[in-house]
Order: C-alpha cells, then sequence, then structure tokens
C-alpha cells in the first residue's frame, strides 16, 4: 500500500488529481476490474442452465466480487480524505522537510566517503581497461585463500582493486561516525530550536566533506 506521504509527494504537491485518479486505476481499480471478470466466468459456467438456477458456489462467488466493489471504493474514499487533510502545523511540516533532506545529505556524505577511501571497488568499462588492468597489477587472489582450497566459481576468487589506492576501511569507519554525530546535532536543532535554525545547521552539515 502505497503511503500518504508517498501520496502528497507524488500527487498533492503537483496538484493533480488527474494523475491520482490514473495513478488509482492503474493500481487498484484495473487489479479488481482483472479479478471481478474471472469470477464472473466461474459463476457463469456454474449456472446450472435451463431452469436458471444458480449454484451455491456461483452465488457465493458474486457476492465477493460485489464486496471486493465497496472494498476499493471505501479505500478509495479514504486515501483521497487522508490526501486532502493534512494535519501537521506548518512549523512541522517544514521540520519533517527538513529531517528528509538531513537523510538525504547523509546518503551523500556515506556515497563520498565510501569512495575516498577507495572501499566501491574499480570498475572497467572497455576490454582495454581490462587488459591494462591486467598488466597493472589490478587483480589478485588474497592471502587468505591457501593454495590448498578447493575452487568452485574461479572469478569468486579474484580480487579487483588499484594498486596504487587501497582501500581504507579504518578511516572510513572514523569520519562516517563523526559524520553521524553532526547529522544527530543537525537534527537536534531542527526539531528542537526549530526551522530556521534548522535549515542553517542542515546548510553547514551539507558544506562540510568527510574525506
Amino acid at each position: 500500500m502505497y503511503t500518504k506521504q508517498h501520496l502528497r509527494e507524488h500527487y498533492i504537491q503537483s496538484g493533480s488529481l488527474k494523475s491520482f485518479q490514473s495513478w488509482w486505476k492503474e493500481h487498484y481499480t484495473a487489479k479488481w476490474d482483472a479479478e471481478k471478470q474471472k469470477y464472473m466466468y466461474y459463476a457463469k459456467i456454474n449456472n446450472l442452465g435451463d431452469q436458471g438456477q444458480v449454484n451455491p458456489i456461483a452465488a457465493i462467488i458474486q457476492t465477493k466480487y460485489h464486496e471486493w466493489d465497496l472494498m476499493v471504493a471505501n479505500q478509495k474514499q479514504e486515501t483521497e480524505k487522508k490526501m486532502n487533510k493534512d494535519e501537521r502545523t506548518e512549523a512541522q511540516q517544514s521540520k519533517d522537510y527538513l529531517i528528509e533532506s538531513l537523510h538525504a545529505a547523509i546518503r551523500k556524505h556515506d556515497k563520498e566517503a565510501y569512495e575516498n577511501f577507495n572501499l566501491a571497488g574499480t570498475r572497467f568499462k572497455t576490454i582495454k581497461d581490462i587488459r591494462d588492468g591486467l598488466k597493472n597489477g589490478f587483480f589478485t587472489v588474497p592471502e587468505d585463500f591457501k593454495d590448498t582450497d578447493l575452487v568452485y566459481d574461479w572469478y569468486s576468487y579474484i580480487k579487483v582493486e588499484n594498486p596504487a589506492q587501497k582501500p581504507n576501511r579504518e578511516g572510513y569507519d572514523a569520519v562516517i561516525k563523526q559524520m553521524r554525530l553532526d547529522a544527530s546535532d543537525v537534527k537536534d536543532q531542527i526539531v528542537v530550536m526549530g526551522p530556521e535554525a534548522g535549515l542553517k545547521a542542515l546548510n553547514d552539515f551539507k558544506a562540510k566533506t568527510y574525506h
């Protein structure tokens, strides 16, 4: 089920009721229409025929898809009601937006640090890159494997990394620990001090580098 926040972001902000109706048709109406057609077919083939008497199974099936109609209609009504009514205060909406932006900044810092500490691995784009990598010692077998170890998928035992850029897990862990402490301070300012102070703290956090 799509969340209230998901619906708001995609349809309320765009102000497009048409977009919401299209979404509903794709995710709900079309699905249940298909189910109805299937069960209507089952009801038809279970009909006893000449006397027009309906098999009890068919009657149950027809009742069931009518219940589905009501369920889908009620769900749609409730969803529209939630979309049109945001009970948060303006200040709370601002805080929520800043916290979402903070989470995005955390992911950005994490990705940059992971790459800067050479943990992302080496990727080759062309055959020439691979040949150059073979010549320059990019492919090695880690020392923790013994010569007598059995090999299953041989490529699983090959380590690919630039010998001039050694991975630094300890350095990465240290800066990420500090980054998350800084992020926690920013969140405290957003929640306690309010959106204005929180925005300044968030912008300062975004400007930092964790290398």
